[in-house]
């Protein structure tokens, strides 16, 4: 198989948590691994009963990560790069963490700005999760209360992404929120991502959002009628990837080994298993990837 997958998205697609077993044996005593490794597990199969004790380790587990400046993602071990060995398609990562609806827009148009033409098929792959999130671009980074030139070697690491409820744009993302805003801007940039793809000659696929199902959106939240193709939701063909966070989730249900990372994204195994998972799926349906 030819050809090359674009990945849009947030840092369940950037693939984060990939490289926490390196970290914990870094960083953690035995007995802490363990015992987290035991959690987290449980977290997997009942995150509400265990919400409250894997905070408090994914909170230890952060601390320890931002102390030591270490990467939470690993290119060897991240689904995607599992995805590049099981399919032979070339894989071109773009997601970015805490990556936001308007940023997947931001992402994209970038690289289309930059991109090198191919002979062999493209495909884009936007992955929506959490609506309470905004993006935007910068050339400067504030440090200390100082804004410092940053290197834009590449483009979408110049996106700033912001939290919902995170201490700085509260009161925006309250009346955001209220307002749910978030119907308009997710058919909104779902319609000119679908538009640019097609100017460009590129193939355009998509799946999520995560917090709030699809279903529940679709009948009212498109109250501009933008011509979004439905049609190009992953879910069509693999319908247990309504979001990316899900089909983790599905890749990893039968799992007796730990598959999460305290930092609530998933470890090496269970981007193992997705990886792994998706690449049977898509080589089953490489022509429906691909088509425009």
């Amino acid at each position: 198989m030819k050809g090359t997958l674009v990945l849009l998205g947030d840092s369940f697609t950037h693939g984060d948590g990939s490289n926490s077993e390196y970290i914990m044996r870094e960083c953690f005593s035995p007995e802490w691994i363990s015992n987290a490794n035991k959690l987290c597990l449980a977290y997997h199969v009942d995150p509400v009963a265990w919400a409250d004790q894997h905070a408090t380790v994914q909170s230890e587990y952060v601390q320890q990560l931002l102390r030591f400046g270490l990467k939470n993602c690993s290119d060897k071990h991240r689904w995607s790069s599992i995805f590049v060995q099981h399919t032979g398609l070339e894989v071109l990562n773009l997601g970015v963490p805490a990556n936001s609806t308007n940023g997947i827009l931001i992402s994209l148009s970038q690289w289309l700005n930059n991109r090198q033409k191919s002979v062999e098929p493209v495909c884009v792959m936007a992955n929506y999760t959490f609506h309470h999130r905004h993006s935007f671009v910068s050339r400067y980074d504030l440090y200390d209360n100082r804004l410092e030139l940053r290197k834009n070697t590449e483009p979408h690491k110049l996106i700033n992404c912001f939290d919902a409820f995170s201490g700085d744009m509260d009161e925006y993302f309250v009346r955001y929120n209220t307002l749910r805003g978030y119907e308009f801007d997710f058919y909104h940039t779902l319609w000119l991502c679908g538009v640019l793809c097609d100017a460009h000659d590129v193939s355009f696929v998509w799946s999520g959002p995560s917090e709030i199902p699809l279903s529940d959106l679709e009948p009212h939240a498109n109250y501009l009628n933008f011509p979004v193709k439905h049609h190009r939701n992953i879910s069509n063909i693999i319908p247990e990837f309504t979001d990316i966070i899900e089909y983790h989730r599905y890749c990893a249900q039968d799992c007796e080994k730990n598959p999460l990372s305290p930092c609530g994204h998933y470890n090496e195994h269970g981007q193992a298993l997705m990886g792994r998972e998706l690449s049977r799926k898509i080589l089953e349906n490489e022509d429906w990837l691909f088509d425009k």
